[in-house]
């Protein structure tokens, strides 16, 4: 994660990445990723750098500020949900993503007999 990351930027970046399963029949993931951002980094540049990532991806939702990833929006469906917090105190950037992991690698290819 941090190599792609880091290429995307154009810069070497460290990162704290927590996965949380949920106690539920599907396969679903709330994620929480922390990073340091650059000194002076806004909200509105944050979320420019989404858009721009993710500008072509169908699959991903950028939500709004204010508004987190909720399991049920992407319970059995290939969407993932996006969003960040910037914590100016802790200079601090959260990343949170919420996705249906069973549909996706081998979870979710076809058996043929």
């Amino acid at each position: 994660m941090e190599q792609e990351i880091s290429a995307a930027l154009g810069r070497d970046i460290a990162l704290l990445f927590r996965a949380a399963p949920t106690p539920r029949l599907r396969a679903d993931l709330l994620s929480s990723i922390f990073m340091r951002p650059r000194r002076g980094t806004t909200e509105s540049d944050v979320h420019a750098a989404f858009e721009a990532s993710f500008a072509k991806s169908r699959f991903v939702r950028i939500l709004k500020p204010g508004e987190l990833p909720e399991l049920r929006n992407v319970a059995q469906q290939i969407f993932c949900e996006l969003a960040f917090i910037l914590d100016r105190r802790s200079e601090t950037l959260l990343v949170i993503t919420a996705i249906d992991n069973l549909g996706k690698g081998a979870a979710g290819q076809q058996c043929k007999t």
